[in-house]
């Protein structure tokens, strides 16, 4: 292995995985550096057994309690390769009663591939007001639920706009690999790279049904899993 690179990446997600890719494609030397495993399908694996089993029959050690000074501090919890050590990687939230807690939930994957892949399973885009959020609230008299004015006061214009992202959204959608539509979306589209949507299942077609019905534009999440075979990641849909 070498020991000199052009480039370290930090974390194989939704965004170092593309970046990786192109960098590397154009003779740049790569470093990903990911703090969970790899794991392989069955097509993958030389034994021919998939690494994928549920995530509760893979956790590691024996339970453990939250040090950190949170009001929950002192609950259990286990890890595993999805969940993260609470210790070691905190989600703070504050709670209804005002007070800080440590999510105890499961709130990404720590493997190669990143949540967007093997844990939230979506490819989502910002939207173009995103991008604009203290023009978006400027002179806004509808935010009753906000008394002490904190959206005004916190929200950021980003030094880019969405139309400045866009293209990079299209070569990374190209390069993960997705299934759904853009139809309905509010966000324009340069490049569709969505693979055919998978057919809904039995509780979501009565939601699509509903929708329909109601005349409320409706479209399919876009998915980070294929539905066909996929050349630039070298994917086959059975796999």
């Amino acid at each position: 292995m070498a020991e000199k690179f052009d480039i370290i990446i930090i974390g194989s997600g939704a965004g170092g995985s593309p970046i990786a890719n192109i960098l590397a494609k154009k003779g740049r030397k790569v470093l990903v550096l990911e703090k969970g495993p790899l794991l392989r399908s069955q097509e993958q694996n030389k034994n021919s057994l998939s690494e994928y089993k549920r995530d509760e029959m893979q956790g590691y050690g024996s339970e453990k309690r939250i040090m950190h000074n949170v009001t929950n501090k002192g609950d259990s919890f286990f890890s595993s390769f999805i969940e993260p050590d609470i210790n070691d990687e905190p989600h703070i939230y504050v709670g209804k009663d005002g007070k800080d807690y440590a999510t105890i939930e499961g709130y990404t994957a720590q493997v190669a591939g990143g949540g967007t892949v093997h844990y939230g399973g979506v490819s989502l885009r910002f939207t173009p007001i995103d991008f604009q959020l203290a023009t978006f609230n400027e002179g806004r008299n509808d935010l009753k639920n906000d008394p002490n004015g904190t959206i005004k006061t916190e929200a950021r214009n980003w030094a880019i706009t969405y139309d400045d992202l866009e293209p990079y959204y299209c070569k990374a959608e190209q390069q993960i690999g997705i299934s759904g539509t853009s139809a309905s979306q509010a966000k324009p589209f340069s490049n569709d790279y969505y693979h055919p949507p998978l057919p809904p299942n039995p509780i979501s077609h009565f939601v699509e049904e509903g929708m329909t019905k109601l005349n409320i534009p409706h479209y399919r999440t876009p998915i980070a899993i294929i539905t066909k075979d996929h050349e630039p990641s070298k994917k086959s849909r059975r796999s």
